[in-house]
């Protein structure tokens, strides 16, 4: 069963991402660890990402998916009514949920079961296992909306 970190990330939240990055490989208390995949919306996004902390990618576990790269892997034209031509949107709502989605479609379709898809500024703030997390979803099956801003 394959598992994986999915974090959406864009030029103003780089930062952010990192230092998600940072401390998440610190406070992971498992000993195996956990592939996460960095989804950028063009490869020049995904290079300015690199140029800012570039030992990031030495860690096999940690890989970029760029949106330019993927929309022929999922066969978005295909599958979608309109032709869908490739902008940068920005931070517009439907590019946001066109990233989400086809960044999760092409995971599924490379092979990854469960995905805990967390946005760049997040922060864990305690010692925490994927794994166990993983496990608790698998054993009992939510969604996980918040009602306010907090």
């Amino acid at each position: 069963m394959n598992k994986a970190i999915h974090i959406m990330t864009f030029p103003p939240h780089f930062k952010y991402c990192q230092k998600l990055i940072k401390e998440f490989n610190k406070l992971n208390t498992d000993n195996a660890p956990t592939d996460i995949y960095i989804v950028f919306d063009s490869i020049r996004d995904s290079y300015e990402f690199h140029k800012i902390d570039p030992d990031i990618f030495k860690n096999k576990h940690i890989k970029p998916i760029v949106m330019e790269k993927i929309i022929d892997y999922v066969n978005i034209k295909k599958e979608t009514a309109l032709p869908l031509k490739f902008q940068r949107w920005g931070a517009l709502r439907r590019w946001v949920t066109l990233k989400r989605t086809y960044s999760i479609l092409y995971l599924y379709k490379k092979g990854y079961e469960y995905l805990w898809c967390i946005d760049s500024e997040s922060l864990p703030l305690v010692n925490f296992s994927p794994k166990q997390i993983f496990q608790n979803y698998i054993n009992d099956k939510y969604l996980l909306v918040c009602e306010k801003h907090s």
